[in-house]
């Protein structure tokens, strides 16, 4: 038996219960937030670390001039005496803000396109309330 039934079965839908799933279940939100987290540790890493990594190089040849064996070693090490790794930091700080400023664009959009569904639902359920009822079928008798 095919039901004729245009309502839906369960109580209607939600305006904040709806936006409160779709924030927490989007994977677009999600992804933007993900970002956030990697430059928050990005950010951290680069204010614990300020001085670059020591630099060792090494040599190993043969002089035949002098007819010996030559091995050279170099260390190096760049001293930030007034530069504490302020711009790498900055630039981290940037893209923080910018990872926050999409979520916040991503939640926006997430709103707009929700608002937009929730309208087509709402308008739906009216026109549904609207028509006209048939519980069976019109007799249909040839004349």
């Amino acid at each position: 038996m095919v039901s004729s039934a245009i309502e839906p079965e369960g109580p209607p839908l939600d305006w904040d219960s709806s936006l409160n799933r779709l924030f927490q279940e989007s994977p677009e939100l999600q992804a933007a937030q993900a970002h956030v987290v990697y430059d928050q540790i990005t950010l951290q890493r680069e204010r614990v670390e300020p001085v670059p990594n020591i630099q060792l190089q090494g040599a190993a040849g043969y002089s035949f001039e002098s007819q010996n064996a030559i091995a050279t070693a170099q260390v190096g090490i760049t001293l930030p005496l007034w530069n504490r790794n302020q711009g790498t930091i900055r630039q981290v700080q940037a893209d923080l803000a910018r990872s926050h400023a999409e979520v916040a664009r991503v939640e926006l959009s997430l709103r707009q396109r929700l608002a937009d569904a929730f309208n087509r639902y709402r308008t739906a359920q009216e026109t549904s309330q609207i028509l006209p009822r048939f519980d069976h079928p019109p007799n249909h008798r040839s004349l």
